[in-house]
C-alpha cells in the first residue's frame, strides 16, 4: 500500500473505530466513505455502504436520491411519497484494492458484477447488502416516472494505490464496460472511473478541507431560533455568485 494512503487509512479506521478489521478491509471501508461521502450530503457510515462478503467483485455500492444515501426501499417510498417532481438518483460501485497493482482480472470480474447487477434483474446475489440494494434499484426502475432522465446514473470506481496512467488496455475495458452498461438499457450516462493514490489523496483532501466562501448579499433577514442552530439567516444573493462561490471548485 503507498505510504501516504497508509498513513490515511490508519487515521480513518482510528476515527471510526476500526481497528479490528484486517488492513484489507479498513482499505475498503476508506476508499466506500472517500468516494460515497463525495456525493452525498449527509454524513454516512462506512460500514453500511461496504458489501458483507466479495460478491461479484464488488466492494463498495451506495444508492443516492437527492444526496441522501439509501438503505431501504421503504426509504424510497417516504421520499417520492412527499413530491410529484423527478429525483436525481445515482448508484456507486467500488471495487478497492490496497496494492499498487492495476489488475485487469481483477477489474474484469468487478464489470461482470457491475453489468450483472444493472441488467440482471432476477440475478439473486448471496451478499445480503446486494440483495437488499438490488431490491432498490428495481423499485427505482418501477418508478422511473419520479427519477430524473427516467434512469438512474450509474458510477464505477476501481481504485487501487498505485498510479494510474492511462494505459490503452486499461482505456479499452473503461469503454467497455460502459457499453455493456448503455446496452442493457436501465442507466442513464454510466461513467467509470481508474483511481491511484492522487485520485484517493485529492478525494480525501477535499473531505477534509475547511471551506469557506464569500457572498454578496443584497439583502438577509435573521431566522427565529431553532434547535441545535446557534444562529440562522435568510439572505437574496445572485444565482451566479452562488454558483461560483459555492458549486464550482477549482478544477
Amino acid at each position: 500500500m503507498h505510504r501516504v494512503i497508509k498513513s490515511f487509512v490508519k487515521s480513518f479506521s482510528e476515527d471510526y473505530q476500526l481497528d479490528d478489521y484486517s488492513p484489507d478491509k479498513q482499505f475498503e471501508f476508506f476508499c466506500n466513505h472517500c468516494i460515497i461521502q463525495s456525493k452525498a450530503m449527509s454524513s454516512i457510515e462506512a460500514e453500511f455502504v461496504t458489501v458483507d462478503s466479495h460478491d461479484n467483485g464488488i466492494d463498495g455500492l451506495a444508492v443516492i436520491v437527492d444526496g441522501e444515501v439509501i438503505n431501504s426501499v421503504e426509504e424510497v417510498e417516504q421520499i417520492f411519497g412527499k413530491q410529484t417532481r423527478k429525483f436525481e438518483v445515482e448508484i456507486v460501485f467500488v471495487q478497492a484494492k490496497s496494492g499498487e497493482k492495476f489488475d485487469l482480472t481483477k477489474f474484469a470480474r468487478f464489470s461482470t458484477g457491475v453489468n450483472r447487477f444493472v441488467g440482471e434483474l432476477s440475478y439473486e446475489f448471496e451478499s445480503e447488502n446486494l440483495s437488499a440494494q438490488h431490491e432498490i434499484y428495481k423499485f427505482l426502475l418501477d418508478n422511473a416516472s419520479q427519477v430524473k432522465n427516467s434512469l438512474p446514473k450509474i458510477s464505477v470506481f476501481f481504485v487501487t494505490t498505485g498510479r494510474y496512467t492511462e494505459a490503452i488496455e486499461w482505456e479499452d475495458e473503461k469503454e467497455s464496460l460502459i457499453k455493456r452498461l448503455s446496452k442493457t438499457g436501465y442507466c442513464h450516462e454510466p461513467e467509470v472511473f481508474i483511481w491511484g493514490y492522487e485520485e484517493l489523496t485529492n478525494c480525501w483532501n477535499q473531505l477534509n478541507s475547511d471551506y469557506k466562501a464569500k457572498l454578496p448579499f443584497f439583502s438577509a433577514a435573521t431566522l427565529p431560533e431553532m434547535p441545535a442552530v446557534n444562529q440562522a439567516y435568510l439572505g437574496v444573493v445572485k444565482a451566479q455568485d452562488l454558483v461560483d462561490n459555492l458549486l464550482l471548485n477549482s478544477d
